[in-house]
């Protein structure tokens, strides 16, 4: 479980390094600071596995997961949520590895 939050927690800080990359040329590019939504984005780079993702949580899991709790993350500045759960992951990779290692 370890080594899975710590492959996620990278995963996400190395997503997070590519919106700032893309933040940083839009900011070049228009003179202004501003983040976009992680919907926008995902929307942006395959709207299909988007809708796939929203049919198969209304329909399979539970409808109100979708509706408040995801579109809620979707709405979300993008580079700050990602980079929040890459160190979210890596703390509890770090505090599994102490726990482990106290045993």
């Amino acid at each position: 479980m370890r080594i899975l939050f710590m492959i996620l927690g990278w995963f996400f800080l190395i997503v997070a390094a590519g919106c700032l990359w893309l933040e940083m040329i839009a900011w070049r590019a228009a003179g202004d600071v501003t983040f976009r939504q992680g919907g926008a984005i995902w929307y942006s780079l395959d709207p299909g596995s988007l809708n796939l993702v929203q049919a198969v949580t209304e329909r399979y899991l539970w409808s109100a997961l979708w509706d408040p709790a995801m579109l809620t993350l979707l709405q979300l500045p993008a580079l700050p949520l990602l980079a929040f759960l890459g160190i979210v992951f890596l703390l509890l990779s770090w505090i599994m590895g102490r726990a482990r290692a106290r045993r």
